[in-house]
């Protein structure tokens, strides 16, 4: 019988998506598709931006000379909100872009962070701090990419699923003078 009123429900639901009537998850939501029908579904990188959940920081320099850094520490505090992340980084010549795990530098000032809804009060809980000097470990390095080329993007498309209570170093490393370069990563955070 529970079954039953379960799948009696979901009918209804569609129902009356189909008919155009007041839809039943409040004004926006639709569990039906206009053109094509299709049951809507949205990705859960994306629902995490819709809950405030998703978060970014980018830098730039404009003049890396050759063998200079530009970096970041990625700090993940010991919860169970894990970050997913993406990283990109690119150069107007050569780069080389790098992500280490347990990075033991002293941490430089901690840097703003935003909210990829800006909508939402939420508040991330890891945090990026500046890269000023090597004093310590980069630690173990999990991604390496280098490129010889000019004008080089690097689109991480590989999520990276952070380990909690750990200190992970992003950074791109200038292979000519005078190099233009950015670096930008975007994570959301799920609570196990």
């Amino acid at each position: 019988m529970k079954y039953l009123f379960m799948l009696f429900l979901f009918v209804s639901l569609v129902f009356s998506q189909v008919n155009n009537s007041t839809p039943a998850l409040g004004s926006r939501g639709k569990l039906v598709q206009d053109v094509t029908r299709g049951l809507v579904t949205v990705p859960f990188n994306e629902m995490a931006v819709h809950e405030g959940r998703h978060y970014s920081y980018s830098v730039y320099q404009d003049e890396l000379d050759d063998g200079d850094t530009l970096g970041i520490f990625i700090v993940v505090p010991d919860i169970t909100n894990w970050p997913y992340l993406v990283f990109e980084g690119g150069g107007e010549n050569s780069i080389e872009v790098l992500l280490f795990e347990d990075a033991t530098h002293t941490v430089g000032s901690k840097l703003d962070v935003y909210n990829s809804n800006r909508n939402s009060s939420n508040v991330n809980t890891t945090e990026i701090y500046a890269f000023t000097t090597r004093d310590g470990s980069d630690g173990t390095m999990i991604y390496n990419y280098g490129s010889t080329e000019t004008q080089i993007d690097i689109r991480g498309t590989n999520e990276w699923i952070l380990k909690q209570n750990t200190v992970y170093l992003a950074c791109i490393i200038s292979k000519e003078s005078k190099n233009i370069v950015y670096l930008k990563i975007t994570w959301y955070e799920h609570e196990l």
